[in-house]
């Protein structure tokens, strides 16, 4: 994994949430989902449930309702939304009142890109265990 900085998308009273930039990179993952869907009209359903989720999240926190569990439980991996979507957006659910929003993809025709979007939070969560068993 190249080298990511957090960024801060919103911080209310219920939810933190975060996303993450690889360095020399333009976009930070979230707005790279937002800008690759949310002008396409076959999808434009799936991605707007996905925002309503976001908010949902920033109104009432991370809560475990909100998300299907994608990985192992303990790397704490899920995905957005848990209703039928052709759309995924990965992220790290780190506690009710934090998240770290990725990227996503088409769930059946990008197969080879949400692994990659899956493997990248997968990796960031492993170094954020490492880091924190370090201290």
């Amino acid at each position: 994994m190249s080298e990511v900085e957090l960024i801060l998308l919103n911080n209310s009273d219920k939810c933190t949430v975060y996303t993450i930039q690889f360095l020399g990179d333009e976009l930070n993952e979230f707005n790279k989902f937002v800008n690759k869907f949310k002008e396409d009209s076959e999808l434009n359903a799936d991605y707007r449930a996905i925002i309503r989720y976001v908010e949902q999240i920033i109104e009432r926190g991370a809560l475990e309702r909100y998300f299907r569990n994608e990985g192992k439980m303990r790397d704490s991996v899920v995905a957005l939304p848990t209703l039928r979507s052709k759309l995924r957006l990965y992220a790290l659910r780190l506690s009710d009142k934090i998240i770290i929003l990725g990227n996503g993809g088409i769930k059946i025709r990008e197969p080879m890109k949400r692994t990659m979007y899956f493997k990248d939070m997968s990796l960031l969560c492993k170094s954020l265990r490492n880091f924190s068993n370090q201290e």
